[in-house]
């Protein structure tokens, strides 16, 4: 689903409440891709890299605190919530 389909479907009359977490570039233990690099280019003296022109803005989130964000936005998502269908 696409993410306006997603806000759009909160409906708190019907105790059905939803709301957006898009996180980026989600990393942690036994993570397959960015971890490897990232040691990679420690070992190798290598640690500053630009990720495409340099002027784009990347975030980085610990796989913990992505969880750690989805269960405290779903204890706050209920009805008047200023949460609910953002």
């Amino acid at each position: 689903l696409s993410l306006q389909e997603v806000l759009s479907a909160n409906d708190p009359d019907n105790n059905f409440f939803t709301t957006a977490i898009r996180p980026h570039g989600i990393f942690g233990p036994r993570d397959p891709q960015l971890v490897p690099i990232l040691v990679q280019a420690a070992r190798s003296g290598k640690m500053k890299f630009i990720i495409g022109d340099g002027k784009n803005l990347v975030d980085f989130t610990y796989v913990e605190n992505v969880v750690h964000g989805h269960i405290l936005a779903a204890e706050k998502l209920h009805k008047g919530s200023p949460l609910c269908g953002k």
